[in-house]
């Protein structure tokens, strides 16, 4: 991570003088400036006012988790630079900015080859290996928090942020529709007892795998309700034939979202597996990529 200063100071944070471009499930988005880098301050929302004790316990877990957060140094995983008061009744978090938005908006627009797709899955995935290592799971994964930088690479964001608002003292603008992503022991009733976060992050991806090579949410061809009933029946989503067709493809979507998560394969086999699948890059490009991403350049 770029030495922009004190991650513990506000006042060199300082908010762009425009209205959010863009809002998640638990917070508004703005465009900002962090010193002299452009960043994202996403303003944290969904509490009364009237309750300051939530306001003070969210800003306690979040700067604890900063001290991991900053520690993470890696091309395919967003920069959280620092958690930041002032710009509304709960903190927010100063991040990387990404003008080109998020992997699915992009491939939604643009006619992206398979190959860019297996790169884009395989950088998601070494990235996920790299939160992992840290032991960050990241609780949300799917296109929407998966961005794109200014050089076409997959970039992880929103990371460890939505089990901090998965109760009753947090209001949301989030729809069921993201239990398409949602592994079906998190789902289960009676709940299973023994939730392995890193399983479900990995069911979560298999499922990002869907829609980042279909362009389209898992079980796109299901009302929310429906989709629920299939995850817990365990019926696979409709998949495209660039996964069907390619039998590495087709084994690692089966292994990741298997329906028993001792099954899954780990963030790192996965990620060695796509990259036995990329194209043969020229010596001098691996080389630009090594050190490109010893010194974090993205």
């Amino acid at each position: 991570m770029d030495d922009l200063g004190d991650p513990t100071l506000d006042e060199d944070v300082r908010k762009a003088d425009e209205p959010y471009f863009a809002y998640g499930d638990h917070s508004d988005v703005y465009k900002g400036y962090y010193r002299s880098k452009i960043v994202v301050i996403k303003q944290f929302r969904g509490v009364n006012s009237n309750k300051p004790e939530i306001r003070t316990e969210l800003s306690e877990k979040l700067r604890a988790q900063l001290i991991t957060w900053i520690k993470l140094n890696h091309p395919n995983v967003c920069n959280v630079y620092k958690v930041a008061e002032g710009f509304g009744f709960l903190p927010a978090l100063v991040t990387d900015y990404f003008p080109k938005g998020n992997i699915i908006k992009y491939i939604q627009k643009h006619n992206s080859s398979v190959q860019q797709r297996i790169r884009w899955v395989y950088e998601i995935a070494d990235g996920l290996a790299h939160l992992h290592s840290f032991a960050v799971h990241h609780g949300d994964l799917r296109g929407a928090n998966i961005f794109l930088n200014d050089r076409n690479h997959a970039v992880i964001a929103d990371y460890a942020i939505a089990h901090y608002f998965n109760n009753s003292d947090f209001t949301s603008a989030k729809s069921t529709g993201t239990v398409r992503w949602t592994a079906p022991e998190v789902i289960a009733l009676p709940p299973d007892p023994n939730l392995q976060p890193e399983k479900i992050d990995i069911f979560a991806f298999g499922m990002t795998m869907l829609e980042i090579f279909s362009g389209l949410p898992p079980y796109s061809d299901k009302s929310d309700t429906a989709a629920i009933f299939a995850l817990a029946k365990n019926e696979t989503p409709k998949l495209p034939e660039s996964i069907t067709q390619r039998t590495e493809l087709m084994g690692l979507f089966s292994a990741c979202t298997d329906r028993t998560p001792e099954v899954r394969p780990s963030a790192q086999s996965a990620a060695t597996i796509l990259q036995l699948l990329l194209p043969t890059l020229g010596i001098f490009q691996r080389i630009f990529q090594y050190f490109g991403s010893f010194f974090g350049y993205r």
